[in-house]
């Protein structure tokens, strides 16, 4: 039994005194990268904003019941700052509907729902005003406001470089984004 255990422990020795450890490395000559402009990345927005899809767009038979659902749950929130972050929320299912609905070469719907969501963040512009004169804005509520503002916000730019036609519509959108400051 020692034996083995002395073989043992002298295999391990061989085999680790003579392999030659090789680590992944890279070549002594790096060539430097030229500056250039910093391009906007282009944004995943199943990544960005998950969980949330477009789901029916305004293309679909059946999008009032969308828009009726959340018109109802709309009406049942009553914080004036959670209704300004419903509010934020329901401008970003609009922009996920646009960006459907621009990939799919639907110029006149892309362009009402960006107009939707327009409206949408003015919405929560006045509900965010009246919760900041009358000091009702908890952290929590700030945190996720500003999380889903600056994830439209990077979103936004990416749609406008992807797409230079919407550039127009898509710029109120983000000047409405910046308005929105807690």
């Amino acid at each position: 039994m020692l034996k083995r255990f002395f073989v043992l422990i002298f295999v391990l020795f061989i085999f680790f005194s003579f392999v030659n450890v090789s680590f992944a490395k890279t070549s002594k000559t790096v060539a430097k990268p030229t500056p250039s402009p910093t391009p906007v990345p282009i944004v995943n927005s199943f990544e960005l904003f998950w969980p949330l899809a477009a789901g029916k767009t305004m293309q679909s038979k059946v999008y009032f019941l969308k828009t009726l659902k959340e018109d109802v749950r709309g009406w049942l929130i009553f914080g004036s700052a959670q209704k300004a972050d419903y509010d934020v929320f329901l401008a970003i299912k609009r922009m996920l509907e646009a960006e459907v609905l621009i990939k799919g070469n639907v110029a006149d719907l892309a362009n009402k729902t960006l107009d939707s969501a327009t409206s949408d963040l003015d919405k929560a512009n006045s509900a965010l005003t009246s919760a900041k004169n009358s000091s009702d804005i908890d952290q929590g509520t700030k945190d996720e406001i500003n999380n889903r503002v600056s994830n439209l916000k990077l979103f936004g730019s990416s749609l406008m470089n992807q797409y230079p036609d919407y550039k127009g519509k898509l710029q109120s959108v983000l000047d409405k984004l910046n308005s929105l400051a807690i």
